[in-house]
């Protein structure tokens, strides 16, 4: 049985970009099953991982992240949804 993964880019919200100390993701409607959010640095490297999420919209807290830009991985836990893209970070 083949599994089909639904890439997908445009779909998702983060507003605002850049952000100052936090900012809202949203996903589409349709993603009604838990998904995970990775940050990652220009490095390539995880940063934070949120597993479980269940909610259309998160919260992202700018915690201990520096300002700069980063990227997010954005996918349910059987990869059916995948999403991805760059999120800013300003100076304080």
């Amino acid at each position: 049985m083949k599994t089909s993964i639904i890439y997908k880019q445009k779909n998702i919200s983060i507003h605002p970009n850049p952000f100052d100390n936090y900012t809202i993701i949203t996903i589409p409607e349709e993603v009604r099953q838990p998904y995970t959010l990775e940050i990652i640095n220009i490095n390539g490297i995880k940063i934070f991982q949120y597993s479980n999420i269940l909610s259309n919209k998160f919260i992202l807290s700018r915690n201990k992240l520096r300002p700069g830009a980063y990227f997010y991985k954005l996918f349910t836990n059987d990869y059916k949804y995948f999403y991805s893209g760059k999120l800013n970070i300003r100076k304080l």
